[in-house]
């Protein structure tokens, strides 16, 4: 042991020499180096011995039965995420004990302005982190004097990490536009640029049944001057809110209706926007908006056209469908039609006849964001949570060997991917999350009907690659 720390300790004098030495050619002493380094690691390091160990090892293939560690992994799964939910609960039971309270408002250092002196580095969040204290950010939007949370909230948080280690955010968005975040952290970005009402973690969980919206949006003449640029905003603010699992679709009317026409995006045809339900995407939600930007004001004001052209739509999926989506239609107008008004009323009272009944049942995503809504007396008050780490969730999935048969993915049941060895990574903690379609990475032709069967059951593709578990649910 002495003689090998001796060697290392000679070799790196001797490349210290060999660097310092400005007799050395420039030829010649990246080869020397080289050769420094290389003597550095076989006499330093043993790597030569510690090869030849592993050539003298005897490898066995053994055969794993998939199904078995395609169930246990499922299971460790379902337990990892039952953990963050009763966490969430905890924060989301914190949060209205905090509002019930009567005591003075709490004031709360804001995130941009966190004290860098109290800040260490702790690797669960990759960042510098005060785990003392929570910090926030009010949106420039929020309302005056929004209500901040009390100590008692604070403590849970703290409590949460001290009883789950690899535990990482934990946060609340209110209401009223005020963001609550534990630990704290200095932010870099604008003190008032985040506003957690817009975020899809914080939509999914105010509004957890999936929608499909129809923009009817008026584009006639009348609309000249404010009122088209009114509508425009109030228009894009509705598509701020809608999350990935929601639907849209966009019509603008005046004498008649223009509709979208597009080939990028989400859109598998570029009819997907024009007579169809696009999913609500951040791509999606971007082509929208250039669309609305780019119309102008002209001709008359026909209600019951538009009317019928969203109807349309919709009866392409509800009619005689059985549903648990939440139909909308929301109608952009001054308000001064050309057409009769029975008319008008006639059409939407017998179009919405049309549509088959639809039950409300109320479910909550789980994955990598899990959120509860929070109420006082009865009122909405905001979206607490917490965030679930993927390399956490899956740890007890390795990839010893690359290959076709050698991966794991999941997806929620809308097809959102949530990991899969080709998903791209995220480069900006800022930018609108990317979501792809796992039936984009999994191309095989009967993947659809295994995936989304809705059945706990094993398949094999015709690959013969995958198997799978499906109804994750029940093993909540």
């Amino acid at each position: 042991m002495k003689e090998t720390r001796i060697k290392v300790i000679l070799g790196v004098l001797l490349m210290l020499y060999l660097i310092k030495d400005t007799s050395t050619t420039l030829q010649t002493a990246p080869g020397e180096l080289a050769k420094k380094l290389a003597e550095l690691a076989i006499n330093g390091l043993g790597t030569s011995e510690m090869q030849g160990y592993y050539d003298k090892l005897t490898f066995k293939s053994l055969d794993l039965n998939g199904n078995s560690i395609l169930n246990d992994l499922a299971t460790r799964f379902a337990n990892k995420l039952q953990t963050k939910v009763t966490i969430a609960r905890k924060i989301k039971d914190a949060v209205e004990v905090s509002y019930a309270k009567s005591a003075t408002v709490t004031s709360r250092t804001e995130c941009c302005k966190a004290d860098t002196r109290w800040l260490k580095y702790d690797s669960r969040f990759r960042t510098k982190v005060n785990l003392d204290e929570m910090c926030v950010i009010i949106s420039g939007a929020a309302s005056s004097n929004p209500k901040q949370l009390q100590d008692n909230v604070l403590q849970t948080m703290k409590q949460n990490i001290e009883n789950n280690p690899t535990l990482t955010w934990q946060y609340f968005g209110s209401e009223e536009g005020l963001y609550t975040n534990y630990p704290m952290i200095r932010d870099s970005s604008s003190c008032s640029s985040y506003d957690p009402r817009y975020r899809p973690w914080y939509v999914e969980a105010a509004s957890p049944q999936p929608k499909d919206v129809i923009l009817v949006v008026d584009y006639s003449g009348s609309m000249g001057g404010s009122r088209l640029p009114i509508a425009k905003e109030a228009a894009k603010t509705v598509l701020d809110t809608l999350n990935p699992r929601d639907r849209v679709a966009f019509l603008a009317f005046e004498s008649g209706v223009r509709r979208v026409k597009v080939t990028s995006g989400d859109a598998k045809d570029e009819k997907c926007f024009e007579s169809s339900l696009a999913k609500a995407s951040p791509v999606n939600i971007d082509i929208l908006k250039k669309f609305l930007d780019g119309e102008y004001a002209s001709g008359g004001t026909m209600y019951a056209v538009a009317f019928n052209a969203a109807f349309d739509i919709l009866d392409k999926y509800y009619k005689e469908k059985n549903t648990t989506r939440r139909p909308v239609i929301l109608f952009m107008t001054d308000g001064a039609p050309n057409d009769d008004p029975g008319t008008i009323l006639n059409t939407v009272k017998m179009r919405n006849q049309g549509l088959s009944t639809k039950a409300d049942i109320l479910t909550f995503g789980l994955l990598t964001s899990i959120t509860f809504p929070c109420y006082h007396q009865g009122k909405f008050i905001g979206v607490a949570g917490t965030d679930v780490v993927m390399s956490e969730l899956l740890a007890d999935v390795t990839y010893f060997n690359q290959g076709q048969a050698s991966y794991a993915f999941v997806a929620d049941s809308s097809g959102r991917t949530m990991m899969h060895p080709l998903l791209p990574k995220p480069s900006d903690p800022y930018q609108a999350p990317f979501f792809l379609d796992i039936r984009d990475l999994e191309p095989e032709g009967n993947f659809s009907d295994i995936i989304f069967s809705g059945i706990k059951r094993y398949y094999p593709l015709k690959t013969s690659r995958i198997s799978t578990v499906t109804n994750l649910e029940s093993l909540l």
